[in-house]
């Protein structure tokens, strides 16, 4: 199903209409629900997530998880497979898929550790709608799609890395920092401008 649905959006991508809706199929309803329900469902209520940082941990590895068997269908495909087809989601489809789960997985955790009702939906509507735009950028032909592509590659690591970054210090300062990401007065990013105020960092 998975390689069938590459062909559609391959030979489909000549119209912007058709182009679209190749990228959103693509990009798996199905597939982004799953990540986010084996989260939910094994990570969700388990001891061992007990900070923050967990969740971009658990995101990303069960998102790479998810692309590893992926790549497996495509490079081995009879039509779409090779070692082109390797190389290109060796650079292009696990850095992604790795950046998917950050976002998913930093949500996640906010989700739990601050306003589940406003978190968790973003933490499977945020990566879903990033993997549908880069599907879509990288599916169409002109040339000027490549620069849309490479605008949202650095927005997707910028994104990344700071939200990394945040949690690390959430976990670096323990409880403090958690009390502001569990639904306290101060946001997270309050706390963190006042303690560089006081060369605590």
């Amino acid at each position: 199903r998975i390689a069938k649905n590459l062909v559609i959006a391959y030979t489909s991508c000549f119209k912007i209409t058709s182009c679209k809706a190749a990228s959103v199929t693509s990009a798996r309803w199905d597939k982004i629900q799953s990540v986010f329900l084996f989260l939910f469902f094994l990570i969700w209520g388990n001891r061992n997530f007990n900070e923050p940082l967990d969740g971009i941990v658990y995101g990303v590895f069960v998102s790479l998880g998810f692309a590893w068997a992926e790549n497996v269908i495509y490079v081995t495909h009879p039509i779409l497979g090779g070692y082109e087809t390797a190389l290109e989601r060796a650079l292009l489809s696990v850095p992604g898929h790795g950046l998917f789960g950050v976002r998913m997985g930093y949500y996640f955790a906010l989700g739990k550790y601050r306003n589940r009702k406003r978190y968790l939906p973003l933490a499977f509507f945020s990566p879903y709608l990033a993997h549908a735009l880069y599907n879509y950028f990288l599916l169409k032909r002109e040339p000027v799609f490549w620069l849309f592509f490479s605008v949202l590659e650095v927005r997707l690591w910028v994104f990344g890395l700071k939200r990394i970054k945040e949690l690390k210090i959430a976990r670096r300062f323990g409880k403090k920092y958690q009390k502001s990401l569990s639904g306290g007065r101060e946001s997270f990013g309050n706390t963190l401008k006042k303690d560089k105020k006081q060369d605590i960092l």
